[in-house]
């Protein structure tokens, strides 16, 4: 019984212990989560790169958070999701994630955070199970930090995954990251950027054994000016899709993303956002490297706005483009138009209406499609606010050029607790 062996198996138990530790101040804790069943379309969750495909899917999640003491802070959860898709039943799979955290003051008078985060992660295949694996983080932290000011955070972590059906493919990775934010004219300006170097002990065929993963954002806030606020982030860097928490695939990429916004006051009721989005990835052995380009517009309206109620709708038009190099009858086009409406009745409860449809056009004609989506919320205050608890039901359409038309729904319930 090694060392290995014995971290591994503390990484594993960490997460629920953290759960359990006693509430030595009681000042905040919350216990949240919810459940979600219904089907999906892979293009949802793939940002229109992934094969046509739909699945069902059940999620389970239950968080617990705790500050103990003015100076300590801890938390656990659960994450439970089983996947089973319609044509492709070697991804049918299950997921079981573990995770927990802690944080601890060592100032109050400059304040100086240790903190600690852990997570398990079990995925099984029902078909495949050579792509089974088992997966232990430990990522201790420390952050100094300055309210209104800035903000440095130092990062190392641990990430071991085993393969209990392909043991060649085993790897332990060892990164470090730090990051920073800091703000200037008053909170007017906000500069926040991050780096990050991970380094996997053994080679790998098809396998990025050094991973870096770069991101800078910068925000600003303008009087007088016919713009409000601008804003823009930009990532680059190579990734493990494992860390996408909604892939079933596992290949190593390496990618860029800028996205601008600004912001636009156009009186005291109304408003106006502009967003362009830009995002290249290259796989190391996949076939679904591409370019996606996107702008999006939307205007905001407040109609009601009083002591007992508010009431806004806004309207969304979105323009996108996806080029796959290697599979060019797989590029398209999509239009999309959205309205959504929210209807709160303050202090007591939230309606909203979300109407969407996406137009796609295909290189390859056969493969258009129209999509639509309608989805409701309900959120209610129950138990004089203790309570915050959430419905909501998603009904989606899809009109096919050449193939059956299909349907899908989904429900999820949500809560959190204060106790």
């Amino acid at each position: 019984m090694g060392p290995c062996f014995m971290w591994r198996k503390w990484a594993a138990l960490g997460p629920l212990a953290l759960v359990f530790l006693p509430p030595a101040y009681g000042g905040g804790r919350v216990v949240g989560g919810y459940f979600d069943i219904g089907k999906r379309d892979v293009f949802e969750d793939f940002d229109d790169e992934g094969p046509d495909d739909q699945y069902t899917y059940r999620t389970y999640h239950l968080q617990y958070d705790d500050t103990a003491s003015d100076r300590l802070q801890y938390g656990g959860s659960t994450f439970q999701k089983a996947k089973t898709y319609k044509n492709d039943g070697d991804l049918d799979n299950r997921t079981s994630t573990y995770k927990g955290n802690a944080a601890y003051n060592l100032s109050t008078e400059n304040p100086l955070l240790a903190g600690l985060d852990m997570r398990h992660t079990l995925k099984r295949f029902n078909n495949s199970p050579r792509n089974e694996f088992d997966q232990n983080v430990i990522n201790p932290s420390l952050t100094k930090y300055k309210t209104d000011l800035y903000r440095l955070t130092l990062d190392a972590a641990v990430d071991d995954v085993r393969y209990p059906h392909a043991g060649e493919k085993d790897e332990t990775t060892w990164s470090g990251k730090i990051g920073g934010n800091r703000y200037l004219d008053g909170g007017r300006a906000n500069l926040t950027s991050s780096y990050s170097f991970a380094k996997t002990e053994k080679r790998q065929t098809y396998r990025e054994r050094t991973k870096q993963d770069w991101s800078g954002k910068g925000t600003c806030k303008f009087d007088g000016s016919w713009i409000d606020k601008a804003a823009l982030l930009v990532h680059a860097g190579q990734r493990d899709s494992k860390e996408d928490e909604n892939y079933d695939i596992d290949y190593d990429y390496r990618y860029w993303s800028a996205d601008a916004q600004t912001y636009h006051s156009l009186g005291a009721d109304t408003d106006m956002t502009l967003e362009y989005m830009a995002l290249k990835k290259d796989y190391v052995h996949y076939d679904r490297d591409h370019s996606d380009y996107s702008v999006q517009n939307q205007w905001k309206k407040v109609f009601i706005r009083n002591d007992l109620a508010r009431f806004w709708a806004s309207v969304l038009l979105g323009h996108q483009r996806v080029d796959f190099p290697m599979r060019s009858e797989d590029d398209l086009k999509r239009e999309t138009v959205s309205l959504k409406a929210v209807y709160q009745r303050k202090t007591n409860w939230t309606a909203t209406l979300l109407a969407e449809s996406n137009f796609y056009d295909f290189r390859n004609s056969q493969k258009d499609k129209k999509r639509y989506d309608v989805t409701l919320i309900w959120n209610k205050d129950l138990l004089g606010g203790s309570l915050d608890f959430t419905l909501s039901g998603k009904y989606s359409y899809t009109d096919y050029r050449a193939k059956n038309d299909t349907e899908r729904g989904s429900v999820r319930a949500e809560f959190e607790y204060k106790l």
